[in-house]
């Protein structure tokens, strides 16, 4: 049943299991499993800590329950699971890199650029660890320095699209717009039908436009214009937050009517700041 994925059905056999006989340890672990993907996570804690009590050498375990406590939001036992691991297996990267994200999660930016670090030592050629380095950085509104290590990244995976995106975000949130253009442009010419990439790239456009001399603000705005419609168009999900945008752009193109559609259809969909631009903008 597990196998199978019908977790209701291994989970009866399990207690079944369990009732007709509590020394089987290995099935507290698997009912943990099975607790953990039912979202029951108290019962599966209860059970993967029984097992490790009675097993403390099965260091697998202690990745199992590390999972679960990813799931639980739970990041500093995540953290003293990995730690437990390590004891035994001191130059295992890729659980490294677990405990980096764990600390990120905790706001513990040295301990996780310490642990990605340790990564890239022990495993120089496997960029992964660049990638995650970088997107830590990122995390801490440290852009230079996540730039740095996307350009490191894409010298040896060009067409790596989350690496890209990620740039193209770390040089907008440095005020690198033009730059930002290029990449986002590049996911675009890649996918042209991807909603989420049209819309960064429009946002980008709508950047430009409020940076630039007056002579380009209406080209980059009738760019973003079009580049948020075609988002819509292909199934860009946040739709109130895309027409309060488009409504933004349409407005500063002086397309009134099409903005202050966009502004109340926005926000009858819940957006707030919509609503604020259809009454200054657009009368009752």
């Amino acid at each position: 049943y597990y196998n199978l994925k019908e977790y209701r059905s291994a989970l009866v056999d399990l207690n079944k299991v369990l009732i007709s006989d509590t020394g089987l340890i290995e099935a507290y672990l698997y009912r943990g499993l099975v607790h953990q993907h039912l979202n029951n996570y108290t019962f599966a804690e209860g059970d993967m800590d029984h097992y490790i009590s009675r097993k403390p050498a099965d260091e697998s375990a202690l990745l199992c329950r590390a999972g679960l406590h990813n799931d639980m939001e739970e990041y500093l036992k995540e953290v003293q699971d990995y730690d437990a691991y390590l004891e035994m297996h001191p130059t295992e990267a890729a659980v490294i890199s677990y405990r980096a994200n764990a600390w990120n999660e905790l706001d513990s930016f040295d301990k996780s650029l310490n642990d990605y670090n340790t990564c890239i030592r022990l495993e120089p050629v496997n960029y992964q660890y660049v990638l995650g380095k970088g997107n830590l950085y990122f995390d801490f509104e440290k852009y230079t320095e996540a730039i740095d290590q996307y350009n490191l990244y894409l010298l040896t995976d060009p067409s790596n699209k989350e690496a890209r995106l990620n740039r193209a975000d770390a040089k907008l949130n440095s005020k690198q717009s033009e730059d930002a253009l290029e990449d986002y442009a590049l996911l675009v010419a890649a996918e042209p039908q991807n909603g989420d990439y049209l819309f960064y790239r429009g946002f980008c456009y709508m950047q430009l436009s409020a940076d630039t001399a007056s002579n380009l603000f209406s080209n980059y705005s009738a760019l973003a214009e079009k580049d948020f419609s075609a988002a819509l168009d292909n199934g860009y999900r946040d739709i109130p937050k895309i027409l309060l945008f488009r409504g933004l752009v349409r407005n500063n193109l002086s397309h009134n009517p099409e903005a202050c559609m966009d502004f109340k259809k926005s926000a009858e969909l819940g957006n707030k700041e919509a609503k604020d631009y259809f009454l200054k903008n657009c009368g009752e």
